[in-house]
């Protein structure tokens, strides 16, 4: 990318006249600016991003109690069919129980619709989240959508013995969860410098993480409750942490480059000044500014307008494909399926106090996420992706394999079931979760980011709605009966994920979101980047950063 004056290619920005024109600048500067102009990670910096990880604590959060509840007596007895059957014959008990039980229970189609429809839900609230996110901006929709969170949340606790209302509110809730879904890490990914950009958003990630390990632990609790407290409790608990959410956000300057977008060039700076911990005017922020505007003006000089069917356009099209392919991976790879119904699944093939077990996989999703940060970073995206999807393909093909040459029943092949899914979260938790939404929000050019990701969730949460509801198909011994051979499966879908991210996604880590624009004008080959060559690249860019300010 060349710069002459200040301006990309020779194009002229359209606030050009307002931006400082005292950029001289020192040695101490120059050596400065020479590491990384927007490298400094500033204590309110990470507070904003620790902060934005909350609305995925808040999306798994909601994903991991959907499914858990279901294994809930006091659940299936509110909205359930309800018969009295020989105590052996309830699922995880021995076959010498005495007696008869009362058995409550909802039927697979149930199930299905109640843990799937709100993904459909989901995805028409990360495609309002376009529209939203383009006028009211990234924090005032995330705001919008914790509003409605509340509103699906409160429904769903005066539903008892009405399962549609149930089903319903959820899905009023799910609309509010494709906000936050959606514009969280894109909020993340337009405030962060480059040089801790994946780091930063994946704490999104560990949050998600985080937050499935904590609605675990309160299923895990609440699960004793006779009463229907039990699978009230974690819907409750969305409430006041989405309020206090919302009111948190209004410490936090709107996004810069969405400032720009909307011409306040003044509030941009400010923005950019409060997140770097400088001054408005200062020459890093005068820099970030001219970059921004310049890469603006490009993508306006090339088309006038800005339309939401523009992402289907020439290169544009590629970027959105490519966007939408990682997190729909991450959704296939069996993951949304294994946090909703991992009570169900182990209570099936034999597991012994599958909501513990739950707790115990969950931090291991922990664990991974504790790690995925800097892998994100330090590995790049390209071969953290390729290390998660490898390495987990082998994990649901090992205990597949044992507990086929084994028998399901086998202890052995129980205890293998259980291990293997704790390792194949390790490596969600640490190398797929934190890329997918850093990597895939990376991908939009500015101008249409917001459209362009709220499709790429869209279709992602469609992908979820289809894995949410053959699961239960899949697993219930009255329909699928897969049992453990669902590992089968699972592992022909990561290797084909796999081949698909080697040929299609290009190395993201240390560039600027301009230079990810400039990689796809240019049309280049995925399987020929790398975080070794982006690094020459963005320093070479500095560099040419630094001689424009300083003449």
């Amino acid at each position: 990318m060349s710069y002459i004056n200040g301006k990309k290619d020779g194009v002229k920005p359209e606030h050009d006249e307002s931006i400082a024109t005292n950029t001289t600048i020192t040695a101490q500067e120059h050596s400065m600016l020479s590491k990384d102009i927007t490298a400094s990670v500033t204590p309110f910096l990470v507070f904003f991003s620790v902060w934005t990880a909350l609305s995925g604590w808040m999306l798994n959060f909601d994903v991991g109690y959907t499914g858990t509840v279901y294994q809930m007596q006091a659940f299936n007895k509110a909205y359930g069919h309800c018969e009295t059957i020989p105590s052996n014959a309830t699922p995880g008990a021995p076959p010498d129980a005495p007696g008869m039980v009362e058995y409550c229970s909802l039927s697979a189609t149930a199930q299905s619709v109640g843990g799937s429809v709100y993904m459909l839900f989901m995805g028409l609230g990360a495609a309002i989240s376009g529209i939203t996110g383009h006028y009211l901006g990234r924090r005032g929709a995330l705001q919008l959508g914790c509003l409605i969170i509340i509103v699906g949340a409160s429904g769903m606790l005066g539903t008892a013995e009405n399962y549609t209302a149930y089903v319903v509110c959820k899905c009023i809730g799910a609309v509010g969860m494709g906000q936050l879904q959606t514009l969280g890490p894109m909020y993340g990914v337009e405030v962060t410098p480059p040089s801790r950009r994946g780091s930063l958003v994946a704490l999104f990630a560990v949050g998600q993480c985080v937050g499935q390990l904590a609605v675990a632990a309160v299923c895990l609790g609440s699960s004793s409750f006779l009463s229907n407290w039990s699978w009230k409790m974690p819907i409750l608990c969305q409430i006041p942490t989405a309020l206090v959410y919302s009111v948190v956000l209004f410490l936090f300057p709107e996004s810069p480059r969405w400032l720009l977008l909307r011409n306040k060039e003044e509030a941009a700076r400010k923005s950019f000044g409060r997140y770097y911990h400088k001054a408005p005017d200062s020459i890093e922020v005068v820099t970030q500014v001219k970059e921004v505007q310049s890469a603006i003006e490009v993508e306006r000089i090339i088309s006038s307008t800005t339309k939401w069917t523009e992402i289907f356009h020439r290169s544009n099209l590629r970027r959105t494909l490519i966007a939408t392919t990682i997190p729909t991976a991450g959704s296939l790879s069996g993951g949304f399926a294994i946090f909703t119904y991992a009570a169900i699944f182990l209570s099936g093939v034999g597991i012994s106090d599958p909501f513990l077990i739950n707790v115990i996989i969950n931090a291991c999703i922990v664990a991974g996420a504790v790690v995925g940060p800097f892998a994100v970073d330090f590995l790049g995206r390209r071969r953290t992706m390729l290390t998660g999807f490898g390495c987990m393909s082998i994990c649901m093909l090992i205990f597949a394999v044992v507990s086929s040459a084994l028998g399901a029943g086998n202890d052995t092949a129980k205890k293998a079931v259980v291990a293997f899914l704790c390792i194949w979260s390790f490596f969600f938790g640490g190398f797929i979760a934190p890329t997918m939404w850093t990597a895939s929000a990376e991908m939009h050019s500015i101008r249409l980011r917001t459209y362009g990701q709220a499709f790429a969730i869209t279709v992602n949460n469609v992908f979820q709605f289809g894995c949410n509801f053959w699961t239960p198909y899949m697993i219930n011994p009255a329909y699928g009966n897969w049992g453990t051979n669902v590992g089968y499966f699972y592992f022909a879908v990561e290797v084909a994920i796999f081949v698909t991210i080697f040929l299609i996604v290009p190395e993201n880590a240390r560039l600027t979101l301009e230079q990810v624009d400039d990689f796809f004008q240019r049309d280049g080959k995925a399987w020929h980047t790398s975080l070794a060559k982006n690094k020459v690249i963005a320093k070479q860019e500095t560099s040419q950063s630094i001689a424009t300010i300083a003449t």
